[in-house]
């Protein structure tokens, strides 16, 4: 966990505990991702879990920790249902301390896990003294303090994480790679050494990258270099991986070139040989 917990209250500390117990499993966790409709601020996800239990399979788990003797396991799992439904987790899972039998029984008929409070208390107590790791807490604290453009890294970050919940596409990974670019470039002109808050943000969000490849390329794990290479270039200049989308843009373009501005069609050329190359590069 945080090896500086000062400002973690209770909650704070399962949370840390068991993002280092699935980090220890090895899944890649994210806590405290924002889910928003429109402007409007509706929870956050305690943990987002991402685990590739085999080189064909992908799994998201939603976690949701109440670290408190009443824990209304309840009503949690009902609400925890809803929000897997909207962010299109595979599974979600209720840890509390609060969790009796009966609960385990109606978790389960809503396809929803219950950590049981035995195993619970038990990963809180072994990971919440270890660890290296600055708390989310701690580190959106220095985040807060560094000015990006009109606002501040700490922003920037949360509404990368945003992103998680609406669902990973190539417009996220897209998102994440001009968020990546843009602070290796604020990292290297402000930070010296790179070992600062700028450059933790850059670290965080090539993980975000990582992911975001690994999961769109999930069905081309198998495929040769030539072929995942395509599906990538697609995906990122046309926002989805359908070869036919290159060709109707292309067509499109071409249409309005020749109609409007060269009936020759040496506009239209133009704008193909133009196009391939720049996607080329």
């Amino acid at each position: 966990m945080a090896k500086n917990s000062e400002s973690i209250d209770k909650g704070g500390v399962a949370e840390e505990a068991l993002r280092e117990y699935f980090k220890g499993l090895g899944s890649f966790v994210l806590r405290g991702v924002p889910v928003k409709e429109g402007s409007e601020a509706v929870t956050d996800i305690d943990l987002w879990v991402y685990t590739r239990s085999s080189p064909l399979s992908r799994h998201v788990t939603i976690v949701d920790i109440k670290n408190k003797k009443r824990g209304k396991a309840f009503e949690r799992a009902i609400w925890l249902k809803g929000l897997q439904a909207a962010v299109g987790a595979d599974d979600a899972v209720v840890a509390t301390q609060g969790a009796r039998d009966s609960a385990f029984k109606f978790a389960s008929r809503l396809q929803i896990k219950v950590l049981s409070s035995g195993v619970f208390d038990a990963i809180v107590k072994r990971y919440s003294t270890e660890g290296q790791r600055l708390s989310l807490e701690d580190i959106e604290g220095q985040w807060r303090k560094v000015t990006l453009g009109p606002s501040n890294v700490a922003t920037l970050m949360e509404t990368a994480r945003l992103e998680v919940s609406k669902g990973i596409d190539f417009a996220t990974l897209n998102h994440w790679v001009d968020d990546a670019v843009r602070l290796l470039k604020e990292a290297r002109d402000r930070e010296r050494p790179m070992i600062g808050p700028i450059t933790r943000a850059f670290y965080y969000c090539c993980a975000l990258v990582a992911i975001a490849a690994d999961y769109l390329g999930r069905e081309h794990v198998l495929s040769d270099h030539d072929a995942r290479k395509k599906h990538f270039r697609s995906g990122m200049i046309f926002g989805q991986n359908d070869d036919a989308a290159a060709k109707r843009y292309l067509d499109f373009a071409e249409s309005v070139a020749t109609e409007f501005l060269d009936q020759s069609g040496a506009a239209a050329a133009q704008i193909r040989s133009g196009f391939e190359r720049a996607a080329s590069e």
